[in-house]
């Protein structure tokens, strides 16, 4: 009789045991599935296409990027949002600066170009930052201030805690279900069948079910079409490159124009070439973008000085380390320009040139000129296409204080930043802030 009690509490042992076993296996299925998938490249390298690796860097931007950052290997770093986000890596490479990384976002905001150079900033190998920037991310609302990258800081800093994080495993998930769509279908096809089989239905006799009965998904489900039909054609809309728009609009600044110019007039002066918008004949993204989207973006705007000081203790240390800054303010269309005009943000638009060019020079697209009025050029009404990206990426190394012989490829679009046609491109603006004006963008730079 004493025996029982025993064997029950070695049942009960057992049975703890197991429990135990099952849940550590549960709890440790994720680590294992995330160690064997890997899909932000962090334990091993991983030779995936382009479409796969898209999918990892567009669920965490920062952790895509930062998982790509090696101390000591890079002289130039890209930060930014996604129009930075375009000038990709292998432009740069391509043109002759080999140890350049983008470590710009999709969506980025000022917090985390800020955080992400707190993260590199005692690389002392690190020569250049270039950093796109543009008016309306200086609005502390814009975007809820999100920032991305102190998570990704912390996943990278330790291992386990990305190996067990929720939202990498869910990334795995997605990247396996990819990388292995066809096996994936046969055990789904094979599961249909089963199901098909288990569940067939009494349809009653012939020629007496109701349409509504057969079209029932417990009955209709995976059913084969008749063949032979014909696709649906696809109506194919002409793409509008918005050509001849550009060389009216370009206007050089005079001296006179600078001197006697208040800072609304001076910006404003670009638009005095300017005839007006035509949103009423540009494609449907961009006049939605440019109607919707431009009354948005500046809709109780807020310049925060909170994120101006994240720029000046950037600049304060490149200054301190011989580090050089270069900000690139994005081309968009003429159209999206002018609702900054239209909501009353000139004067800030102007200023925040001239202020940026007391921390780094200045390389600025955003104006009217033959790049900006030719919708050929960009994607959307913010985002240019990559013929430009790479031609940006070839004006930024061509304005860097080391010389560099830049690689230019025979396709790219010629900014013609440093253009010389017999009109005086070096202008003082105010201070000691000069700007050289071009065909295609305007250089503003302190000169001592």
């Amino acid at each position: 009789m004493r025996s029982q009690p025993k064997s029950q509490s070695r049942k009960s042992l057992k049975g703890a045991f197991a429990l135990f076993g099952m849940t550590f296996a549960l709890g440790f299925s994720p680590v294992a599935f995330n160690l064997v998938v890997d899909p932000y490249q962090v334990i091993s390298s991983k030779d995936r296409t382009t479409a796969i690796n898209d999918l990892a860097e567009k669920s965490h931007y920062p952790l895509w990027k930062l998982a790509k950052y090696k101390h000591g290997a890079h002289d130039t770093v890209i930060l930014g949002d996604s129009r930075a986000r375009s000038l990709r890596d292998k432009y740069w490479h391509e043109a002759g600066l080999t140890k350049a990384l983008n470590l710009a976002y999709g969506g980025g905001t000022i917090p985390e170009i800020y955080s992400t150079f707190k993260a590199i900033k005692n690389d002392g190998n690190i020569r250049r930052l270039i950093i796109g920037i543009q008016l309306r991310s200086f609005d502390e609302d814009h975007k809820g201030g999100m920032n991305r990258v102190p998570e990704a800081v912390k996943l990278l800093s330790n291992r386990f805690n990305y190996l067990k994080n929720w939202h990498v495993t869910k990334t795995s998930a997605d990247i396996f279900k990819v990388e292995n769509a066809d096996a994936i279908d046969q055990v789904m096809r094979a599961t249909q069948q089963f199901s098909m089989k288990a569940n067939a239905s009494e349809l009653g006799k012939s020629g007496e079910t109701p349409l509504k009965k057969l079209l029932e998904p417990k009955i209709c489900f995976g059913c084969d079409l008749p063949e032979g039909l014909s696709s649906v054609p696809y109506i194919r809309t002409g793409a509008w490159t918005g050509q001849g728009r550009g060389h009216q609009y370009f206007r050089y600044y005079t001296e006179e124009s600078l001197t006697n110019a208040s800072l609304p007039e001076f910006y404003l002066s670009d638009w005095n070439a300017f005839s007006g918008s035509n949103s009423a004949t540009l494609p449907k993204k961009f006049d939605r973008q440019v109607r919707k989207n431009g009354t948005a973006d500046w809709r109780s705007f807020h310049e925060s000085e909170r994120y101006w000081s994240y720029l000046e203790t950037i600049a304060s240390w490149a200054k301190n380390r011989n580090v050089e800054v270069v900000f690139v303010v994005p081309p968009t269309i003429v159209e999206m320009q002018e609702t900054i005009v239209k909501n009353g943000l000139a004067a800030n638009s102007h200023q925040m040139r001239l202020r940026l060019s007391t921390l780094g020079k200045v390389l600025d697209l955003d104006f009217p000129n033959s790049l900006t009025a030719d919708l050929g050029n960009f994607t959307d009404a913010y985002h240019f296409n990559s013929k430009v990206a790479r031609a940006i990426v070839g004006e930024v190394i061509t304005s860097l204080d080391e010389k560099f012989i830049v690689k230019k490829r025979k396709t790219a679009f010629d900014l013609k930043c440093n253009r010389k046609d017999g009109r005086k491109t070096n202008l003082k603006v105010t201070g000691n802030i000069h700007l050289t004006q071009g065909m295609n963008c305007r250089i503003w730079e302190a000169q001592s």
